[in-house]
């Protein structure tokens, strides 16, 4: 019998009433380290007064939202959700640090899940595949971890591979926040509520040196107009521009109609100014 449970570190039911930075929630959905450290911080404090401190022997393993090639925001901050969890165990007597592991996907889709309802939700990720690491798992308990829970599609899915390999493991589906009204776009707002311009994209890339190249961010660029996106690439640091285009490789943009024309220049350009 699996024990399920669900925690989170903040609750809120619009925009408007939400007690965490929302414009630190956008900015980590495009790539700033800095916001994936706070909050991923802010996570370990909680799961770690609320769970961890009162069985500091056992062992967890860490497993973020799935992704393909390129990491998600969920994935940048579960890492520094693990360095700061690793830390208050440390300081707990020494006790073991917690392991990481991946759920792996096939499939690379490129619509913004966070304009969708949940049954739209529910078809697209249907249509992927799944593959989990059974016997990596062993009786360790699972910690599955994202940014939000919105509709609760994804953990709708998780559950479902669970059942479908015979999982007992004792599980926590762990979220910075979770929404409790019924508007599905509200994680759209969410998203774009402080990085909604590519002129604000632009500016906490060369601000934030140690900005990371998400999937969200390269969607985001790739479906920019053509004349917009030779503009956008100018202004984009070497390093980001270079992360940009092997993303699209690993992710397959490349062979996304969609993105040709745009990978067409960004080739050219990686070819022309950075290679």
């Amino acid at each position: 019998m699996r024990n399920q449970t669900q925690i989170f570190a903040h609750k809120f039911d619009s925009l408007e009433t939400a007690r965490f930075d929302i414009r630190d929630y956008s900015k980590l959905k495009f790539g700033s380290y800095q916001a994936a450290r706070r909050m991923g911080q802010t996570l370990a404090v909680s799961f770690y007064d609320l769970v961890v401190k009162n069985m500091p022997e056992e062992e967890f393993v860490v497993i973020p939202s799935p992704y393909n090639h390129v990491h998600n925001a969920a994935t940048m901050m579960t890492n520094q959700f693990i360095n700061f969890l690793n830390l208050l165990l440390l300081n707990h007597k020494g006790s073991r640090a917690v392991e990481l592991d991946t759920i792996h996907r096939k499939v690379s889709y490129i619509n913004d899940y966070g304009f969708l309802d949940k049954a739209s939700r529910k078809k697209l990720i249907d249509g992927d595949t799944f593959y989990c690491n059974k016997d990596f798992w062993g009786n360790k308990k699972l910690i599955f971890i994202d940014d939000v829970n919105i509709t609760g599609t994804h953990e709708d899915k998780l559950i479902e591979i669970l059942d479908e390999n015979k999982v007992t493991n004792d599980v926590y589906f762990l979220y910075f926040a979770k929404y409790t009204g019924n508007q599905a776009d509200t994680e759209a707002k969410l998203n774009f509520n402080h990085i909604n311009t590519t002129d604000a994209f632009v500016k906490m890339i060369n601000e934030e040196r140690d900005a990371q190249c998400l999937v969200r961010p390269i969607k985001y660029l790739m479906g920019q107009a053509p004349e917009e996106f030779k503009i956008i690439l100018s202004r984009l640091p070497h390093r980001y521009v270079e992360a940009l285009f092997f993303g699209c490789l690993g992710e397959g943009y490349d062979k996304i109609e969609k993105y040709s024309e745009n990978f067409v220049f960004l080739n050219r350009y990686f070819n022309q100014h950075i290679l």
